[in-house]
């Protein structure tokens, strides 16, 4: 038995443009578009990634002896826990408009280009989520009680404590993780392409 991670496939949300030309329908976007967490503007797609762990674990005892005033030292690991994944990508739709058969052609292409770079988002971070559940796994605990029963409740103690320091309350610092990722990749690539709004 292992750390087992859950993915759930990404979410789609929409939300509806409206605009005469190209350049209405970016400004209804700036108006209406998600806004991204790593640079606190409004973006035509976003991709939002998180997880969440099981509230119990079962641990796995990995070596157990008395030591010399007869007390218990235990070592343990786990051995089942789940963690899930998940995510939610937002797009925009057009609605009411007035564009040209150029126009739209060049919407067409703007969203067509936008699935793809949100859905390396999703890909990216479930990546950085298969490299924590590693960690997960090879978490190790040990601790010292007049039997062993108190030695393993002691260092299921010590690894709770050792999570919240290496990952934060409620994995705040995975979360960081994943949010470094999409902010490397958004500016490595410009959030994916970008309207043209000078065709009419």
């Amino acid at each position: 038995m292992a750390v087992k991670l859950q993915v759930t496939a990404p979410k789609l949300k929409y939300y509806t443009v409206k605009g005469d030309t190209l350049k209405d329908i970016w400004q209804d976007i700036l108006k209406k578009g998600p806004k991204d967490p790593n640079d606190n503007k409004k973006v035509a797609a976003l991709s939002e990634t998180s997880f969440s762990t099981s509230p119990s674990w079962n641990h796995q005892i990995v070596d157990s002896y008395k030591i010399f005033d007869g007390q218990t030292t235990c070592k343990i690991k786990v051995k089942d826990w789940d963690v899930q994944y998940w995510s939610v990508i937002t797009f925009p739709k057009l609605g009411a408009n007035k564009l040209s058969a150029k126009a739209k052609k060049e919407w067409t292409r703007f969203v067509t280009k936008l699935k793809p770079h949100e859905l390396k988002h999703v890909e990216k971070g479930l990546a950085e989520m298969k490299k924590v559940v590693k960690e997960f796994q090879a978490m190790e605990s040990s601790a010292i009680g007049k039997d062993e029963k108190e030695a393993v409740a002691l260092a299921r103690a010590n690894m709770e404590d050792h999570f919240v320091k290496t990952y934060g309350a409620g994995g705040k610092k995975i979360e960081a993780r994943l949010n470094k990722i999409h902010k490397k990749f958004d500016h490595a690539t410009s959030h994916g392409t970008s309207l043209d709004t000078s065709i009419t």
